[in-house]
């Protein structure tokens, strides 16, 4: 990998102390500590996987940080080869201002596994009761606005308070009663409630209208990723074996993916919970592999769908977010949900082929 001309330590060869083998290193970027969407990477990992394909894979997980930095930022810095986050992250590259094109290389999994909850006691039964409550945010650039035409499609007026807790720990703040709502995992977040006795409402984005078609993918910046498209290859094809593996045997892809997430990240101070795990790769597991017998593919059709109805309902457009706005180039998160989010984007502008591809797959 180089970018402006420099080569970066995190991909120069390295060796692993075995005869005549050397190591290609790759970081990668997540944007949540550990957790079983990630199963098939771990994996990947610990049955030496990437080693097969010339990779040392290193990833970063964003405690480490304090949650202060985006995966994407990982990649736009050359700090990580791969990144993984939603949609929206990668698509948010492709507008202004002016930064690395990011390109989605692989999805994660195959359907949204998110939704956004309350708690059963709240009598908040359906999206458009959610107007006047309080969110907890991610702070991302299309959130607020994503949940603002939910509410509205529900009959509601979407207007609602969005909250940034530090390092984003909209979960615990969200079972602390300081929020009304959170965006949450199925097999994750919800996982964890049923385990402590807590009842949720769970309002799934796609049946009040939003097409959101992937929770997570894979990317990387687009210019790098050409220069040298064997090494993306190589990751995804340890990557599919990983999720494979992972989809035929929930009991064992759970062992596995504790023993390898704690050998990874045993200075990182990383805390999983043994049954959450155990119940969350029991439903995720399905998630993993297309009806084709396929991981990691990326349906053009659910692309193209998200990315329409985000210019069709005026999401797409000049300004991102900021906690200190530049004027011309971000601005608050309540103003771009409410007030001047900037000038649209139009769709001749931004290809979304260019964003989402599935060339790096070996067939």
């Amino acid at each position: 990998l180089r970018q402006r001309g420099k080569e970066l330590p995190h991909t120069t060869n390295v060796s692993e102390g075995r005869e005549n083998t050397r190591l290609t290193r790759a970081f990668v970027s997540a944007c949540r500590t550990p957790n079983t969407n990630h199963t098939g990477l771990y994996v990947a990992k610990e049955k030496g996987y990437f080693a097969e394909e010339g990779l040392e894979v290193k990833f970063i997980s964003p405690h480490v940080y304090d949650y202060k930095r985006t995966p994407a930022s990982f990649v736009e810095r050359g700090e990580a080869m791969f990144a993984i986050g939603p949609a929206e992250s990668v698509i948010s590259y492709s507008l202004p201002p002016e930064r690395p094109r990011m390109q989605a290389i692989g999805a994660l999994l195959q359907d949204d596994a998110t939704c956004i909850a309350t708690l059963k006691s709240s009598g908040i039964d359906r999206p458009a009761k959610l107007d006047g409550q309080t969110y907890a945010s991610y702070a991302a650039r299309f959130e607020g606005r994503i949940i603002k035409c939910m509410i509205q499609y529900d009959g509601g007026k979407g207007s609602f308070i969005e909250y940034v807790p530090d390092k984003l720990d909209t979960w615990g703040i969200f079972l602390e009663g300081k929020t009304s709502a959170a965006w949450i995992f199925n097999h994750w977040e919800a996982t964890d409630a049923t385990l402590k006795g807590i009842e949720l409402n769970k309002f799934r984005l796609k049946d009040y209208g939003v097409p959101y078609g992937f929770s997570l993918l894979l990317f990387g910046c687009k210019e790098e990723l050409e220069k040298d498209p064997e090494l993306a290859s190589a990751f995804l094809r340890a990557c599919e074996k990983g999720f494979q593996e992972a989809a035929k045997d929930d009991v064992a892809a759970a062992e596995l993916f504790m023993t390898a997430v704690s050998k990874e990240h045993q200075h990182d101070s990383v805390s999983l919970v043994p049954e959450q795990v155990r119940e969350s790769q029991k439903i995720i597991g399905k998630y993993y592999i297309a009806d084709n017998g396929k991981w990691g593919r990326i349906c053009k059709k659910k692309a193209q769908t998200l990315f329409d109805w985000l210019s069709e309902n005026g999401l797409l457009t000049t300004l991102m977010q900021s906690r200190s706005p530049v004027p011309g180039v971000s601005t608050t998160l309540d103003e771009l949900r409410d007030g001047d989010p900037g000038r649209p984007v139009p769709t001749e502008e931004v290809n979304p082929d260019e964003i989402f591809t599935n060339k790096y797959f070996s067939e």
